[in-house]
């Protein structure tokens, strides 16, 4: 059978891929050829983007699998585009999802009790008993940060930087961001909260150097031009911030808080179709703060003053702080 593997070389693909080939299937992966992931030496690659990817269509004809499986389906839209892509070419369409269920995580953000689990974790590793209950989590985020020592480096940073900066201690936190950052520049996490860090206190210089940076390290980074954005809003560079915007709408379409902060930046101007046009793409999703902007603004008023946007940006960066 002839296998096609959308996005096979993250986390979970490679070992897909590899025991497909093992079972005598003839496997292709469709991905950027940007990742250095294990894959085994003799399948065959289509190289593209997920976001773009009615352009391999051809590739995809020629292929001719028997079944796709999609390993980074993340939206309607990219449901649509995909049977839309396949429509006529394959007889079965396969989509994998995935969502964190084991404790080891919940241990490490401080909201499961009890030590850290031991590595590497299986699928017969200890599952998370507690979800959503934000009374126990600065208790068990101060456990976590009592024994960060027996997790690795990496984690003991990340645990710290968070503990320090959740809790209201932001230098603190910015020092242990910097340390992370330092020792692996190739991880965008210290980049992004640093952002955020910097935004709280209204350095945006410093926000908008960190972003651009986590950009630079991950060009998929959704909070690194949405950092970058509010920064430039926080410097009143206002075009600046729509084009690091859309920017990052070229690489996710999908990603919800670029089309809201679009739609905050119509709002201050003025300018109530954009503001529409971009209300529109979000408006479904539960998480939006859209509303609370809407609410706030009164634009039935023609006195009304108009918000410099170097100072609304405090508004945005903290409803939607974006830690990572």
């Amino acid at each position: 059978m002839k296998i096609l593997v959308i996005g096979g070389t993250g986390f979970i693909g490679p070992p897909v891929v590899g025991e497909l080939q093992r079972l005598g299937h003839r496997v292709a992966v469709f991905h950027r050829g940007k990742s250095t992931a294990s894959l085994p030496p003799d399948i065959e690659h289509i190289i593209g983007d997920r976001q773009q990817i009615a352009e391999a269509q051809q590739n995809f004809e020629a292929f001719a699998p028997d079944v796709v499986v999609d390993m980074i389906l993340s939206s309607g839209p990219q449901a649509e585009a995909l049977m839309h892509a396949f429509h006529g070419v394959t007889r079965r369409i396969v989509a994998i999802s995935s969502i964190d269920v084991y404790r080891a995580c919940g241990v490490t953000h401080g909201i499961e009790p009890g030590p850290l689990e031991p590595l590497p974790l299986t699928e017969e590793s200890a599952l998370r008993t507690i979800i959503n209950q934000a009374d126990l989590s600065e208790e068990y985020r101060k456990k976590a940060f009592d024994l960060r020592d027996r997790a690795s480096e990496r984690e003991n940073l990340y645990i710290t930087a968070h503990y320090y900066a959740d809790g209201g201690q932001v230098e603190k936190g910015i020092a242990a961001y910097e340390l992370y950052k330092q020792n692996y520049p190739r991880d965008v996490t210290p980049y992004t909260n640093l952002a955020v860090s910097y935004e709280i206190l209204g350095e945006f210089d410093k926000e908008l150097a960190n972003a651009q940076e986590a950009i630079k390290v991950d060009p998929d980074s959704n909070l690194g031009y949405f950092h970058t954005a509010l920064a430039y809003l926080g410097l009143n560079r206002i075009d600046e911030a729509k084009a690091v915007l859309k920017a990052g709408l070229a690489h996710n379409p999908d990603f919800g808080g670029l089309h809201e902060v679009l739609a905050d930046i119509a709002l201050v101007q003025g300018d109530l179709g954009t503001m529409e046009k971009e209300k529109s793409v979000v408006k479904s999703r539960p998480d939006s703060e859209l509303g609370f902007i809407l609410h706030d603004a009164n634009l039935s008023e023609p006195e009304a003053k108009p918000v410099r946007l170097g100072s609304y940006t405090r508004r945005l960066g903290r409803w939607r702080s974006g830690w990572s």
